[in-house]
C-alpha cells in the first residue's frame, strides 16, 4: 500500500504528495507532445509553458488522479498561449522600432505616408477650386450672429 496504485500502464491514479518526481517521469513527454500540438511556438516556448505547469503543480497541489494530466495540459496550454502572444507582440515592437526587418518596413511606411499626404493635398486643391478660389478657409468662417474670441479673452464679446 505504500507505492502508487496503477490501473493502466503509465497512468498514476493514486500517488500521494511528494510524488512529483514520479509524476514528472510519467507525464512529461506526453505533456510536451500535447502542448506542442495545441500551441504554435518555438521549442523553448513549449518547454517554458510545460515548466510553468509543473511549477503550478508544486504550488497548487491539485488532486492526484486520472484528471491530473488534463489539468497539467490545460495549465501548460494557457501559459503557451500567453507566452506566444507576448512573443508576437515583442516581434511587432522590434519591427516597428527599426530592428531586424524594420528598415524595409520603415521605408514602406514613409512611402505610404507621402502618398497619403499627396492625395490629401490634391483633395484640398480640388475642394478649393469647387468652392471658389480666394475664399476664406472654412475654419475662419464664423457662424452667423457669433462674434470671434479675442486672444487671451475666454468670453465672447457682446
Amino acid at each position: 500500500m505504500g507505492g502508487p496504485v496503477r490501473k493502466e500502464p503509465g497512468v498514476a491514479t493514486d500517488l500521494k504528495r511528494g510524488d512529483e518526481a514520479e509524476l514528472y517521469r510519467l507525464h512529461h513527454e506526453r505533456l510536451e507532445r500535447v502542448v506542442r500540438r495545441c500551441v504554435s511556438g518555438s521549442h523553448a516556448l513549449i518547454e517554458d509553458a510545460c515548466s510553468f505547469a509543473w511549477l503550478q503543480l508544486l504550488a497548487k497541489q491539485p488532486e492526484r488522479g486520472p484528471d491530473l494530466l488534463g489539468w497539467l495540459c490545460t495549465v501548460a496550454i494557457h501559459e503557451g498561449y500567453r507566452l506566444s502572444r507576448l512573443e508576437r507582440r515583442q516581434d511587432r515592437l522590434d519591427v516597428g522600432a527599426g530592428r531586424g526587418d524594420g528598415v524595409l518596413f520603415r521605408a514602406e511606411l514613409v512611402e505610404d505616408l507621402r502618398a497619403c499626404l499627396e492625395r490629401q493635398q490634391a483633395a484640398r486643391a480640388a475642394l478649393a477650386r469647387r468652392s471658389g478660389a480666394g475664399s476664406t478657409p472654412p475654419r475662419a468662417v464664423r457662424a452667423p450672429g457669433r462674434r470671434a474670441l479675442l486672444s487671451g479673452d475666454r468670453r465672447p464679446h457682446r
